[in-house]
């Protein structure tokens, strides 16, 4: 007899997503409980979890569950607490870190006493940050000028950016930082050889230079040698290089300074990778452009884009993530998806297999009602309390790709990538688990069960 069993909502809205930072080969979440959990390349730390190994699926970073923000950066994290303290690892032979070292660290660190932080942007070999008093900071790798501090010299700890000036925003990637203060104005500084400043040249600058005078910029994006920003009216403007069309104005000339993105005034949120863009619409329409050689624009072609196309149908989705060759997006309701570049599991699919079109990030941990992952009638599983072994029969006859075990709180407890049909379950306490198949079609299916 198979026991149904009943979850409340509530416990499974703790299980998604609240907001996630794509790194080059590393990507974090943090789940509306407060963890923090990471993925992909790990060579320096970057996970957090206190290895080196890399992993092609989501694992939770220690056991804190009060992770506000998290920023990933080339190969280093920053993130921070809901108290307001700075938290740091990873990558750190030009002092990203900002704790007056050039060690790498393999867990969090946190980096000073303040607990008045409120916004992180960590970079390619530097990190900046901004404080509730609209005070922002940098730190790090500083050769082109990416501090802001007026000279190309490394800081090992945060140094003050332009003291007086009240900062909202700041984005730093690839060797430059875009910022908007509290007044609108939008600034920038560092690497400015392809114009991607803004400021009509191509040279590089040490301080914020103002980029023209408009005072209603809202959003920001750094791509690799291109920026990106939306008006309070939701205008879409871009300058920069231009060479795979990333800059989506039908055109491959770059530009030096913001040029608006054709006509329409509804584009909700953005993010560049290595020369492609993606963005969302307040419709909750999924858009991407630019570069596609490893199928980052996620519309199942490897073809350039120069002007914004459609992704898919959907009209749920709310924010983007993008970084050097792959890209994520969040749903209404916390689901995470994922497409393109994948050599180190960076795409949390439990695969390193390039995605050509969005793909569920490999993870137990959202549902609210019938979405990804869902309780499904395509498999059986049985006896019903179990004690130790569960036989899991294949109703609707799909290819499993893998089985896992996990707990009512996301945790993987057990998993299988061959054998499907049975999964061992004897070592675990009595109570509720559940479990969830990967075929390989890309659905997820889950199942619930007791243990006795």
């Amino acid at each position: 007899m198979i026991l149904s069993l009943v979850l409340s909502v509530d416990a499974l809205k703790a299980q998604c997503w609240k907001t996630m930072s794509a790194g080059q080969y590393h990507t974090l979440g943090i789940k509306t409980d407060g963890t923090l959990w990471a993925w992909g390349m790990n060579g320096y730390g970057q996970l957090g979890n206190g290895s080196t190994q890399d992993t092609l699926f989501p694992v939770q970073v220690g056991t804190d569950n009060n992770w506000k923000a998290i920023s990933a950066g080339a190969y280093h994290t920053l993130a921070l607490k809901t108290d307001g303290t700075l938290w740091a690892w990873g990558y750190n032979a030009s002092g990203q870190l900002g704790d007056s070292s050039y060690t790498q660290k393999t867990f969090p660190l946190r980096i000073g006493n303040d607990t008045t932080w409120q916004f992180i942007s960590a970079g390619s070999q530097n990190s900046a940050a901004i404080k509730k008093d609209s005070s922002l900071w940098s730190w790090g790798g500083n050769y082109v000028g990416q501090l802001g501090i007026g000279n190309n010299q490394d800081k090992l700890v945060p140094q003050w950016v332009s003291p007086g000036k009240k900062w909202r925003m700041v984005m730093t990637r690839w060797s430059r930082t875009l910022a908007i203060l509290n007044d609108g104005t939008l600034w920038a500084w560092g690497l400015n050889t392809d114009g991607q400043i803004g400021d009509s040249t191509t040279t590089n600058r040490n301080l914020p230079v103002k980029i023209g005078k408009d005072s209603d910029w809202k959003v920001i994006a750094c791509g690799y040698r291109e920026s990106m920003a939306i008006k309070t009216n939701g205008s879409l403007w871009a300058w920069g290089l231009n060479t795979n069309g990333q800059l989506g104005d039908s055109t491959y000339t770059g530009k030096l300074k913001p040029t608006r993105i054709g006509t329409q005034n509804n584009w909700k949120h953005i993010s560049m990778g290595n020369a492609f863009s993606l963005a969302t619409k307040t419709n909750g329409s999924l858009w991407a452009w630019g570069l596609n050689n490893n199928a980052q624009l996620g519309d199942g072609t490897l073809i350039n884009r120069s002007f914004p196309v459609r992704i898919g149908s959907d009209t749920t989705w709310q924010t983007v993530y993008a970084d050097l060759l792959q890209g994520f997006g969040m749903k209404t309701g916390g689901s995470i998806y994922a497409w393109g570049f994948n050599n180190k599991g960076q795409l949390g699919i439990g695969a390193q297999t390039i995605q050509f079109t969005p793909y569920t990030v490999y993870y137990y941990g959202c549902i609210t009602g019938i979405t990804e992952p869902y309780l499904s009638d395509a498999i059986r599983i049985h006896p019903n309390p179990a004690q130790e072994v569960i036989h899991i029969d294949n109703v609707m006859i799909q290819e499993f790709l893998n089985i896992r075990v996990m707990d009512i709180h996301g945790k993987t407890l057990r998993m299988k990538d061959q054998d499907l049909e049975t999964i061992e379950v004897s070592g675990l306490d009595p109570g509720v688990y559940f479990i969830l198949i990967q075929t390989r079609s890309g659905a997820l299916l889950t199942a619930k069960w007791v243990k006795n």
